[in-house]
């Protein structure tokens, strides 16, 4: 039979061998927290948040950080992973699904606020997604350098759904002259065309103009670095039973469907996506929320006491 599970602990506990946090120091709840979630889920509890600062932002620096620390992830049957993350590099956030993928025979993934952006792609690698009634993924399209203000960051679809905004609106002075010239003249349907198509060109040359081909060939390589990403991960892992044509579709209207990067995607959404999801509630929601709101960024297993064999975090 099983080994019993360790009471719950009253006594103050160690801190924990973190990958990253902001601060350094832990508060007892949240290590209360996460101590009590692995004695009742008998998994090993990684924390990955990031609601301030870059320490815990998907980086290729952050990827290599939790690499260096790959000795700790030993023995690790069942992953539970607490995902309260903004995301970050897309292509960091596949690096670190792998990376996890390797190391578990199970991955669940709990969002009790948010995983946005990158993060989001962590959620499709799970065996199983969980999320509170008040949690959120967002859409997986591929952040890039706003051209503008390079300190700032938009969507690579933004690029898109503008220039479709110029063709719409394109045709739609086309028409609209075209029917004026119809009520008012009597020219023929040929010079009304050629009369129009020189009125909407002379009109919207100088918006096209601003439309650099090197920087919207650059955003249409973003968002189809998003799709791939999500391609592969899908087809590994969690829905690797999905035909290529229904993984396809919902990438689709993941990356396409919604007007802009921050919109909400709830559990109802998700639901309705497609998506492998669960309702987070109860005391695990509890715990979860104890554990997110209680530090503003950090990634390590919180609820693991430090040992001699883990000291270092770098395996040979």
């Amino acid at each position: 039979m099983p080994a019993p599970s360790p009471a719950p602990t009253t006594a103050p506990l160690q801190q924990p061998l973190m990958i990253a946090a902001q601060p350094t120091t832990v508060p007892q709840p949240v290590l209360q927290a996460a101590f009590e979630w692995e004695r009742r889920e008998h998994s090993s509890l990684f924390v990955m948040v990031c609601n301030r600062g870059d320490a815990v932002t998907f980086s290729r620096f952050f990827v290599d950080k939790v690499y260096r620390a790959r000795k700790q992830f030993q023995n690790v049957g069942k992953l539970d992973v607490i995902l309260d993350h903004f995301g970050g590099d897309l292509e960091a956030a596949y690096q670190l699904v792998v990376f996890l993928r390797n190391r578990c025979t199970t991955l669940r993934v709990f969002v009790p606020d948010y995983a946005k952006s990158a993060a989001t792609l962590l959620a499709l690698a799970a065996d199983e997604l969980w999320m509170s009634d008040s949690a959120e993924i967002g859409p997986l399209d591929a952040q890039i350098r706003d051209p503008h203000d390079p300190d700032e960051f938009i969507s690579a679809l933004d690029e898109f759904r503008s220039v479709d905004y110029l063709r719409t609106h394109s045709f739609e002075v086309l028409n609209e002259f075209a029917r004026m010239l119809e009520r008012t003249t009597r020219m023929s349907t040929k010079d009304r065309l050629k009369l129009g198509i020189e009125y909407t060109t002379q009109l919207m040359a100088p918006l096209y103009s601003n439309v650099d081909p090197l920087h919207f060939g650059g955003s249409h390589r973003s968002a189809a670095m998003g799709l791939e990403y999500g391609r592969r991960v899908m087809s590994r892992y969690a829905y690797r039973d999905w035909a290529v044509a229904e993984i396809n579709e919902l990438l689709r209207k993941l990356t396409w469907d919604y007007p802009s990067h921050s919109f909400v995607i709830d559990i109802v959404e998700a639901t309705d996506l497609g998506l492998l999801v669960q309702l987070l509630d109860g005391e695990l929601n509890d715990l979860a929320h104890t554990i997110a709101d209680g530090i503003p960024a950090a990634c390590g297993f919180i609820g693991r006491q430090p040992g001699p064999a883990l000291v270092g975090g770098e395996s040979a």
